[in-house]
């Protein structure tokens, strides 16, 4: 089995919320095991299957805000982001001019092609050889799976899987209603001190049998109700399609 650290350091490396133009796309045009480090680099930050979301960062002292530096440190500068990020975003809240503000992205970990960048990324990193990863990408997870990440993930730190289970859901637009996780991760580092990531699960079938997610859905937000701040991914079904049609 993969290590965690492994699979949060194939999802965190530099770039994360870098604007960069990229030309084709390699999850339509040629398979994984022929993607280069700037294939992996375009689905695992700019494609369809992650969304970013930036809010002001109110969980920290008021004085915080009027200081360029500290609003650097905080993951961003002090201006205002206002396209919402990599893979095209839902927009960001209103923000204030110098008012410092945190970006985080979603990333729709249990669809194939990202985990097919997973595994890539590690196979050209000489972590693990060509013949395991075609294994782990094989390995379907049974539930939609949702991970965030973001530099300052300071609103999550004191929160519990159940209260993110009962404050968090999937709004299915089309179908006008919502799914409950029905599990959630929280990776802490080594002291417990600090959130690394957050992974949401939700169920993939219904009783019935049918998909979760029709293939009329066009939109779905990940919805987390924060104690401190709200953030709402937008993802777009019928984007999220691979060599083989919709990726979930």
């Amino acid at each position: 089995m993969r290590s965690l650290s492994r699979i949060l350091a194939a999802l965190m490396f530099a770039g994360t919320l870098a604007a960069i133009a990229w030309a084709g796309t390699p999850w339509k045009t040629k398979p994984y095991q022929q993607w280069n480090k700037n294939d992996v680099m375009q689905v695992l930050e700019h494609s369809p299957w992650v969304q970013s979301f930036t809010v002001p960062v109110s969980w920290h002292p008021l004085p915080m805000y009027n200081s360029p530096a500290a609003a650097a440190s905080l993951g961003g500068s002090a201006s205002v982001d206002a396209g919402g990020g990599p893979g095209g975003g839902s927009p960001s809240l209103g923000m204030r001019p110098q008012e410092p503000h945190a970006t985080f992205v979603a990333r729709w970990i249990s669809a194939k092609t990202i985990r097919e960048a997973v595994a890539r990324r590690q196979v050209l990193a000489g972590e693990i050889p060509e013949a395991r990863a075609d294994s782990d990408v094989a390995k379907q997870p049974s539930d939609y799976e949702i991970m965030v990440l973001g530099s300052d993930m300071t609103p999550f730190a004191d929160l519990t899987p159940a209260e993110l289970t009962k404050d968090s859901y999937l709004h299915l637009r089309s179908a006008k209603k919502e799914l409950e996780p029905s599990s959630v991760n929280i990776y802490r580092s080594l002291n417990g001190k600090q959130v690394l990531g957050v992974t949401f699960h939700f169920a993939r079938t219904a009783a019935n049998g049918q998909p979760m997610i029709g293939p009329s859905e066009n939109e779905v937000d990940l919805v987390c109700r924060l104690k401190k701040t709200r953030l709402d991914f937008r993802f777009h079904p019928r984007d999220m399609a691979g060599r083989s049609g919709t990726d979930l």
